[in-house]
């Protein structure tokens, strides 16, 4: 038996369009299932790595960090309603939406000289590739693109609660679980100071970023930002190609309800710019 059947049974059985939360170690000893590692099953961050039965029940599942007095993490499962566009933005499409346009920066050689050495960049270092040459400014239209911005990254332990969509009857409780920021700065726009959440990954442009990477911690942040400063959510997927570094950036939007729902979150502007000599 795969190990989330039990799951989608249950789910089957009353129709319902959601499961749990519940914890992932003690629903598998319920079930007679073998012992198996929780964060490859239940930390889900692309299609391509959910699990198979999911996938045919077009049924995403969620991390939910750890309630006191339970033991292990939780998970929940929750079908989809308009298909994986409600967990997922697909790059696929998104590079679809967007036509290519070079990117010639006006800042010096010097400040970009640093990542031309190395063979490969990893994702943070991509991050302060694109603010430091200025790309990722020029993309997101702030009014400050010529001053250099150093972004903060991090990762903690956050309690909110979270929908997976808007057919769910009760919000779930994500409850001290892990929640990592890639980057984060502050940027003006428009006249107005602005938050902007980035998560960012590696590779071409044919997979897929799950919401929650996203949504989970613009949750946390909305917690202690005041609500009079705006946090833009931001996907920004790089490749390599021979004629440059290619970074599809993907401005988001999600209503202002509380709590957050995932399935809300749609991208609303998208760029694709090259950065000749890095590829």
């Amino acid at each position: 038996m795969a190990i989330f059947d039990a799951a989608l049974r249950e789910m089957a059985s009353v129709s319902a369009n959601t499961y749990g939360p519940t914890p992932f170690q003690t629903y598998l000893t319920t079930h007679g299932l073998r012992p198996s590692n929780t964060w490859q099953s239940v930390s889900v961050d692309s299609l391509g790595r959910l699990a198979p039965e999911l996938r045919l029940a077009g049924t995403m599942v969620f991390r939910l960090g750890s309630r006191a007095g339970a033991s292990g993490t939780h998970f929940a499962l929750a079908k989809y309603i308009n298909g994986w566009s409600d967990f997922f933005l697909m790059d696929e499409d998104l590079a679809f939406r967007s036509r290519p346009q070079v990117f010639l920066p006006r800042v010096p050689n010097r400040r970009m000289f640093a990542f031309q050495l190395l063979p490969k960049l990893t994702e943070t270092s991509l991050v302060n590739l694109a603010l430091g040459s200025g790309l990722l400014q020029a993309a997101l239209g702030l009014n400050d693109a010529d001053d250099q911005i150093i972004p903060a990254t991090g990762q903690s332990t956050f309690s909110f609660a979270i929908f997976p969509h808007q057919a769910a009857h009760e919000p779930w409780e994500h409850a001290n679980g892990q929640v990592e920021i890639d980057a984060l700065f502050v940027g003006q726009r428009n006249g107005n100071e602005t938050l902007f959440l980035i998560e960012a990954k590696t590779g071409l442009p044919r997979e897929s970023l799950a919401k929650h990477k996203l949504c989970y911690p613009l949750a946390a942040l909305r917690q202690t930002v005041p609500d009079y400063i705006n946090i833009v959510p931001i996907y920004l997927k790089t490749w390599s190609e021979t004629d440059g570094r290619h970074f599809l950036v993907v401005e988001c939007s999600i209503g202002s309800d509380t709590p957050i729902v995932i399935s809300e979150l749609v991208p609303s502007r998208i760029h694709h710019l090259v950065l000749p000599g890095f590829g």
